[in-house]
C-alpha cells in the first residue's frame, strides 16, 4: 500500500511539473509573438564622404502579462524601398506590459544613400523601414524559436 501511494505521489508531482513547464513555454512564446516593434527616432551620429552613421531608436512593446525571454534580432534597413544597410539588436528582455527602447547603430554607404535619397525625392516622402528576424530560446534556453518583424519611420 505504501508503494502505491509513493507511485501516485510521484505521478502527481510529474504532472504538476509538466503543467508548469508547459505554461512557461506557452507564456514565453505568447510574449515573444505579441511583441510590437516601432522605430521611434533616428539620430545621425556621424558622416563622412563615403558613409553616414545612424542610430535607430527602436522600441519593443510587450502587451502581455509575461516577460519576454531574452531575444536578439537581425534586420535589413530600407529607405524608400531600397536596401541600404543592416543591423543587429543584442539581448533584449521586455518586462510584462512594458516597453524596452534600444539604440541600434547602422552605417549607410554613399552609393546606397544616394540611390535612396533620389528615390525619396521622386516619391515626395521619406520612409525608413527595417525588416528582420528575432531569435530567442524558450523554456530556460531549451527550445529555439524565431519570428519575423518589421517597423517603419515616416518623415
Amino acid at each position: 500500500m505504501e508503494m502505491r501511494r509513493a507511485v501516485i505521489a510521484a505521478v502527481i508531482l510529474v504532472l504538476i511539473a509538466a503543467s508548469l513547464l508547459g505554461y512557461t513555454v506557452y507564456a514565453e512564446s505568447q510574449a515573444l509573438m505579441a511583441l510590437n516593434t516601432a522605430i521611434v527616432g533616428i539620430k545621425v551620429s556621424g558622416a563622412d564622404f563615403t558613409r553616414m552613421h545612424l542610430n535607430l531608436i527602436m522600441e519593443f512593446r510587450n502587451p502581455t502579462n509575461h516577460e519576454t525571454p531574452p531575444f536578439t534580432a537581425e534586420f535589413d534597413v530600407y529607405i524608400s524601398g531600397i536596401r541600404v544597410s543592416n543591423g543587429t539588436v543584442k539581448h533584449v528582455v521586455v518586462p510584462a506590459g512594458a516597453n524596452s527602447t534600444v539604440e541600434v547603430p547602422v552605417t549607410i554607404h554613399a552609393v546606397e544613400l544616394v540611390s535612396a535619397v533620389v528615390e525619396a525625392l521622386q516619391a515626395g516622402e521619406f520612409e525608413l523601414e527595417v525588416r528582420g528576424v528575432m531569435h530567442s530560446r524558450l523554456l530556460f534556453g531549451a527550445i529555439p524559436v524565431s519570428r519575423e518583424f518589421s517597423a517603419s519611420f515616416h518623415a
